[in-house]
């Protein structure tokens, strides 16, 4: 009887091992899983300083309004025992946290590390670094400098300045409160609403900004270049792509080496050289220079200095309302429409085309007009200097009207029109 009782308790001991080892063996995918995470959260005093350093994997950043740093970061690899030769290394200190992803010394790119991080909204995000992952930071914080070498950025809302810089990704920035430099070799840049200044460049890609508060530095290797919006100055280069460039406060300086440039807005100077395209600008304030190399000029509705120059194309010179204007065609005609101020000077010279001047009626200006290969034909009663015929090509000197603005109307191979434009 005692050994029927001991063979009962041997299978019921047994039932009991066999029925716990699964959760035996669930705890030990549990305990395995844990390893592969960290999840803490560290003190920060106000106006503190985070960083973090990885090498593959994404960094996204949210914020909230206390002073504590969340951290939650997962290890992926192909295996488990691959995942657990990363270490993740955090030091906390009362004023900065630093955080670490450390490799063995045969560093398996197949391993990765994402970060999420809950900082403090007045926090500074000091380098946030990652050779191949995103960057993004969702919230407000108080400073970014963030870099990527393969991989997007993103940062929405600064409440100072802000650094980004990404090999291969696209860089977007929005709502900085401060100024804004970034830099890109491959990855496009989208930019809006920068309090102060901005200084973007990039090798290979697009820039389009909007809403600068500031003057801006844009520059770009293959690419186009689109402003919009922009309070101080502006200086945009690409060497092969288009510009366009609309509403800006103060002066512009715009050179693309193989395509055109359109300025339109711009309260200040206009300065604008397309070596390969045309030159488009529109409402100049205070006047502009625009040179074309192989391509047309355009300027009209502007004031004040009007040089335009086009070695082979078109120059129009439209609605114009300035003191001082020269243009000059080398292979192509010039048309202008405006008036001239007593005390002006207004030159225009076609070397191969028609020069067409558009005037009011009422116009008053000294001219000396002349066409080696070409008529010469004038609307207004020209009263002609001592010994001039109106017949000869020139150069003829006359009077129209009281006199008063110096006005030259020279074709070399072409006629020269004056006309009245319609009351």
């Amino acid at each position: 009887m005692a050994y029927g009782k001991r063979l009962c308790l041997g299978f019921a001991l047994f039932a009991l091992l066999a029925s716990s080892a699964p959760s035996l063996k669930g705890a030990a995918a549990q305990s395995a899983e844990q390893s592969r995470e960290l999840h803490e959260t560290y003190d920060l005093a106000p106006g503190g300083v985070v960083s973090v350093n990885n090498t593959s994997g994404y960094i996204r950043v949210t914020s909230w309004g206390e002073d504590r740093v969340k951290v939650d970061a997962v290890r992926r690899g192909r295996r488990d025992e691959d995942a657990g030769q990363v270490e993740i290394q955090v030091t906390p200190r009362p004023g900065r946290i630093d955080i670490r992803t450390i490799y063995p010394r045969n560093e398996d790119s197949r391993i990765s590390v994402d970060y999420d991080l809950k900082v403090p909204r007045g926090a500074v995000l000091n380098a946030l670094t990652t050779t191949s992952g995103e960057i993004a930071v969702y919230d407000p914080v108080a400073r970014v400098t963030a870099n990527s070498t393969s991989g997007a950025i993103t940062v929405r809302e600064v409440a100072g300045d802000a650094v980004l810089s990404s090999n291969n990704g696209q860089i977007t920035a929005g709502r900085i409160g401060g100024s804004l430099s970034v830099t890109s070799t491959n990855g496009n840049l989208a930019i809006s609403e920068v309090a102060s200044t901005l200084n973007a460049r990039c090798t290979n890609c697009n820039i389009s900004a909007r809403g600068l508060r500031d003057d801006a530095t844009v520059r770009t290797t293959s690419g186009a270049i689109e402003l919009e919006r922009v309070g101080g100055r502006v200086s945009a280069s690409a060497t092969n792509g288009r510009i366009r460039i609309n509403d800006v406060g103060g002066d512009v300086i715009a050179t693309t080496y193989s395509d055109s440039i359109t300025v339109t807005n711009a309260r200040g100077y206009v300065t604008a050289k397309a070596t390969s395209g045309n030159v488009i600008v529109r409402s100049a304030g205070e006047g502009a220079r625009a040179e074309a190399v192989s391509g047309s000029v355009e300027i009209s509705n502007s004031k004040g200095r009007i040089e335009a120059d086009a070695v082979s194309g078109s120059i129009a010179l439209n609605n114009i309302d300035g003191k001082d204007v020269t243009a000059k065609a080398h292979s192509g005609g010039v048309l202008f429409t405006g008036r001239f101020y007593e005390g002006g000077h207004y030159e225009f010279v076609s070397f191969s085309g028609n020069v067409v001047l558009n005037l009011p009626p009422e116009s008053n200006f000294n001219l000396t007009i002349q066409s080696h290969s070409g008529s010469i034909n004038t609307e207004f009663q020209l009263k002609l200097g001592p010994g001039a015929q109106f017949g000869d090509r020139g150069p003829i000197v006359g009077v129209v009207g009281k006199g008063g603005a110096e006005v030259r109307a020279i074709s070399h191979s072409g006629g020269v029109q004056i006309k009245k434009t319609p009351k």
